[in-house]
């Protein structure tokens, strides 16, 4: 939300508020669209394995946070995420992948 407000969005006036229900249906159509594709994809038995997982989070700290460990675990905990939770979004993500 805090990126709309840098760009002048007032969430208190009537526009604003119509604006951020409007965001607020969004996300939520976005996770439900998430969940069953994941559902989907779970069912047709794709799934996602360690060595997967790994691949992926090792790309991105090299790509995103240039090899710095320290950097990406940092990054999580300003998202307030675990590394055991940020496991977890990837496998998904992959799963879903593999079944589009």
């Amino acid at each position: 939300m805090m990126q709309y407000q840098q760009m002048g969005i007032d969430f208190n006036t009537e526009q604003g508020q119509m604006m951020l229900q409007q965001i607020e249906a969004q996300a939520l159509e976005s996770l439900i669209r998430e969940r069953v594709l994941y559902q989907a994809a779970e069912e047709a038995g794709h799934e996602a394995s360690e060595e997967a997982i790994n691949e992926e989070i090792n790309t991105l700290i090299d790509t995103q946070f240039g090899g710095d460990q320290a950097q990406f675990e940092n990054a999580l905990a300003q998202a307030d995420m675990t590394l055991s939770d940020y496991e977890a979004t990837v496998a998904e993500q992959i799963v879903i992948d593999a079944y589009l």
